[in-house]
């Protein structure tokens, strides 16, 4: 009996051996199913895949087997990213390497970022790379305090379509741009100038420029800074007061102009040389805060000068406001009674607010009221049949 036993133990226990390793094999045989599955894969598909990663982790999976040995050398997506590293001797050395061992092919996107002081010469390593290798689309993200002689590099970049620059630190801009294939251009916390004038035009010879966001960019010693684009559609200024020369004028003239987005304290010298497809507006002034201290001839500046912006975009349909706005309007009345409402065509108008403190004034000019509110009437009178509404969200962000 327990010989018996003692074999069926045996036998049991050769049961579960030959269970254990037929099981292990049938994992390994998924594993190297799986491999081969993400291995027959053609590289343009690969290559999307590996585009929604950083390029560290992606150089990794060339232990995974022979078929990814070499497949990052030619990746037209690269993504370097210093959150993935602990030390930024490590990231420097490993854009270097990756750089020099990528092979010739073209670059379509490349996106930059470093959160804190960046080497120049890193930069221009990376700039020149881009440039050679007939970058598409560029987004730099640096917060470095130094000048970074290399980014002027980037305006006479003929296969540019897509160039995004954000830093913490003004970094300086030529007075000419030669970017022909450009059509989405954002630019934060860059400096503008010319030394030979006091007026600037950079973007005329941007002909197929659709898209221009500039955001924080110092207009310090300019007096005229003009927009001037036959292809522009979308269009957003931000700004802060001690960024911006105030007192620089904006010209704008772009016949295409679809969308206008305005954000900032105090309200821009703004002049248009005619929008007649313009759509969308959006107008919101930040840190308004102190404004019931202000003298009263300042409080008709601001008024005034707002009141300028709005009769420049009167061919909107579409007109977003934020609660500054309205609070501006409603500092100097008497500026309003005897002025014709800008907006002719207008559709809609949204009060895009965080508080109810906004009601007061939309809620005066609605039906169920008999006083009219002299801001919503400005706004209104032209277009008795558009839409208000009254929105409660956060805060715009940039």
């Amino acid at each position: 009996m327990d010989r018996e036993v003692e074999r069926e133990g045996v036998c049991f226990r050769e049961r579960k051996k030959n269970t254990v390793c037929t099981t292990t094999r049938a994992i390994e045989e998924e594993e190297e199913l799986a491999e081969d599955r993400l291995s027959n894969l053609p590289d343009a598909l690969i290559h999307h895949i590996f585009s929604f990663i950083d390029t560290k982790f992606t150089v990794q999976t060339c232990v995974l087997s022979k078929r990814f040995k070499d497949l990052w050398t030619s990746l037209p997506n690269l993504n370097f990213d210093t959150h993935h590293f602990s030390r930024f001797p490590l990231f420097t050395k490993f854009v270097s390497q990756v750089l020099s061992r990528r092979d010739s092919s073209t670059v379509s996107t490349l996106n930059f970022s470093r959160s804190n002081f960046v080497e120049p010469r890193l930069m221009k390593l990376v700039i020149n790379y881009a440039i050679r290798h007939n970058v598409r689309q560029l987004n730099i993200m640096v917060s470095s305090r130094r000048e970074l002689p290399s980014i002027a590099l980037l305006f006479n970049c003929k296969s540019l379509t897509n160039l995004k620059l954000y830093f913490g630190e003004y970094q300086n801009v030529p007075n000419s741009l030669n970017l022909p294939a450009i059509i989405t251009l954002h630019l934060r916390g860059v400096s503008f100038s010319n030394d030979k004038s006091k007026c600037l035009e950079l973007f005329s010879n941007c002909l197929n420029l659709k898209n221009l966001t500039l955001i924080d960019c110092c207009t310090r010693g300019l007096d005229v800074f003009t927009i001037y684009s036959h292809q522009l559609v979308n269009l957003t200024i931000g700004y802060s007061s001690w960024r911006v020369n105030v007192n620089c004028k904006f010209l704008v003239s772009a016949p295409k102009l679809s969308s206008l987005q305005l954000y900032g304290f105090p309200p821009l010298e703004l002049s248009v040389d005619d929008l007649p497809s313009l759509e969308t507006v959006e107008c919101a002034a930040y840190s308004t805060n102190g404004l019931c201290a202000c003298s009263s001839e300042h409080k008709q500046m601001l008024a005034l000068r707002l009141i300028n912006v709005l009769q420049a975009l009167g061919n909107a349909k579409f007109v977003t406001l934020n609660p500054d706005i309205i609070e501006i309007l409603s500092m100097v009345p008497s500026l309003l009674e005897h002025r014709t409402s800008p907006f002719a065509n207008l559709k809609s108008l949204k009060i895009r607010s965080t508080t109810s403190i906004i009601l007061n004034h939309v809620m005066a000019y609605l039906p169920i009221k008999k006083k009219k509110n002299h801001v919503m009437t400005y706004l209104l009178d032209h277009s008795p049949s558009a839409a208000v509404v009254v929105e409660f969200k956060e805060d715009w962000v940039l």
